[in-house]
């Protein structure tokens, strides 16, 4: 299946309100940066892309619909040197930006291949970052909480269908239901109210701000 292709199935798959973390590596960065060129900017705004060792530089100039796009060179890849816009960026200097198109990172090793590969210690560390990023921004607090306990649902499943108990894993069903209808239950009776009295307590903090800086005055009315 062509990059093109792949990219345009996601895009489908998360719907008109979601959006595409795309993972490109050394050559795979110059088969992303020739797929997007057959993208509209509606569709490109959808998508966010992530370059680990790029054969080639994928950024804002090229394609300003992006909605987020990174580069990322560990100092020891051999790849960095054959790109000069990053060979330019990295002696321009490290600029502080929210959503930088460069990042350099320090090199974990002193072996250039190994530095340039995607499962090194470098760029792994820089997945396991974009990893917890995409954590915070795309899944709810409640989810996060819930993952290791649908993980180790999930594999006890799959451990007790090899096993062929099916009275195991009725009961670890039945059990796993009524915690999820136990937090649900949390969530609405106490989180729910919570945040409610919150907005109310915000509301009032707001109205004795403006009384304290004369935002608002009343006059009497004579009658």
């Amino acid at each position: 299946m062509s990059a093109f292709r792949h990219l345009k199935q996601a895009l489908k798959a998360v719907g008109s309100r979601g959006r595409v973390v795309h993972i490109a590596h050394s050559q795979g960065a110059l088969i992303t940066n020739l797929a997007l060129r057959r993208f509209s900017e509606s569709e490109l705004s959808r998508m966010e892309v992530l370059c680990f060792g790029g054969g080639a530089v994928i950024g804002k100039a090229d394609f300003p619909a992006l909605r987020r796009v990174v580069n990322y060179y560990s100092v020891n890849d051999p790849l960095l040197n054959i790109n000069p816009r990053a060979v330019q960026a990295l002696n321009s200097g490290f600029t502080f930006q929210n959503d930088p198109e460069f990042v350099f990172l320090t090199p974990r090793v002193s072996d250039p291949i190994i530095e340039h590969s995607l499962t090194g210690p470098t760029y792994m560390q820089a997945l396991a970052w974009e990893g917890q990023r995409f954590q915070q921004q795309f899944q709810s607090p409640v989810y996060r909480a819930m993952r290791p306990i649908l993980s180790h649902y999930i594999a006890f499943c799959i451990y007790a269908a090899k096993k062929h108990d099916a009275f195991f894993i009725a009961l670890y069903q039945q059990t796993l239901a009524r915690l999820f209808v136990v937090l649900v239950t949390i969530v609405k009776k106490l989180i729910a109210p919570l945040a409610q009295l919150f907005q109310l307590l915000m509301e009032y903090i707001r109205a004795l701000i403006r009384s304290w800086s004369s935002e608002e005055k009343y006059e009497a009315i004579p009658v």
